[in-house]
Parts: structure tokens; sequence; C-alpha cells
């Protein structure tokens, strides 16, 4: 699921990385993608982001 989050909405944002999630964040010229480092759940998420995305290039 996709959700913009407001400032204020940063607690929300940590648990959804707390639980194993993974986030993206906005840098200056494009979005960066977030998860815990010491989670192999949240590594394994972010792996298949990934390959979804290469799969589309």
């Amino acid at each position: 699921m996709i959700k913009r989050y407001k400032q204020s909405e940063i607690d929300e944002l940590a648990d959804i990385l707390k639980n194993d999630g993974v986030i993206s964040v906005p840098t200056d010229t494009v979005y960066g993608i977030c998860a815990r480092i010491n989670s192999l759940k949240a590594r394994d998420k972010l792996m298949l982001i990934k390959l979804a995305i290469m799969h589309k290039i």
C-alpha cells in the first residue's frame, strides 16, 4: 500500500519499520527505499521490491 505521510505521522513510519516493513522516503531528486538493516524479513521484502522494479525496466 502506498500512502503519503505528514511530518506529524513519523511515529507511524517508525512502527512500519519496527514491524519489518519497507518505506520510501523522498530525497532532493529521487525516492529512497528504507528497511531495518537487522531484519531478515524486511531485507527479503526490500529485495522483492527491487527485483520487481528491475523487471519493469
